[in-house]
């Protein structure tokens, strides 16, 4: 269970390297003009990736006890690689934090229509990172294909690991 939790935390750290995330700002047409804006758009791809793996590991692994055991073990790598180091208690609030931007993002997924679904998730993220939902429907489109290709990949990853 270990190794499983281990591979999502990696791919959820390939999404966040400076080259990745710089990819991603280009995509969606963010300005990282300093350090900051870095550390927004950082965050951003860590609560979104998260999320998609989350609810992708909730929907296809049909352990429930498992399923948690192994999601608890992703958000202990991926605090202890992608957090500033804390005390114990730093990891219990950030991990409560995660679940209460989650229930957003499970609102989102869940509004509407499921043809609108991923519309409405790439509103959401959009208004995350840049403080309102781009009118831009290129960016909305291209944050949309990124949530859609990463669920699709989270899914086939899943599929390919037998959770022990």
């Amino acid at each position: 269970m270990r190794g499983f939790a281990e591979v999502l935390c990696g791919m959820v750290s390939s999404s966040l390297t400076r080259e990745a995330l710089e990819g991603s700002a280009r995509d969606f047409k963010f300005e990282i003009g300093n350090d900051e804006d870095l550390h927004k758009l950082h965050r951003e791809m860590l609560l979104l990736n998260m999320w998609l793996t989350v609810h992708v590991c909730e929907s296809q692994l049909p352990a429930r006890e498992k399923c948690e055991e192994c999601l608890d073990l992703l958000h202990r790598l991926v605090y202890e690689r992608h957090c500033p180091a804390n005390a114990e208690n730093g990891f219990r609030q950030w991990r409560e934090s995660m679940r209460s931007m989650y229930a957003v993002y499970n609102e989102a997924i869940s509004s509407g229509h499921r043809a609108a679904a991923l519309w409405v998730v790439a509103d959401l993220f959009s208004c995350n990172l840049f403080g309102k939902v781009r009118k831009d429907p290129l960016v909305q489109a291209r944050i949309g294909k990124h949530i859609e290709v990463s669920a699709r990949h989270w899914r086939s990853a899943v599929k390919k690991y037998e959770i022990a």
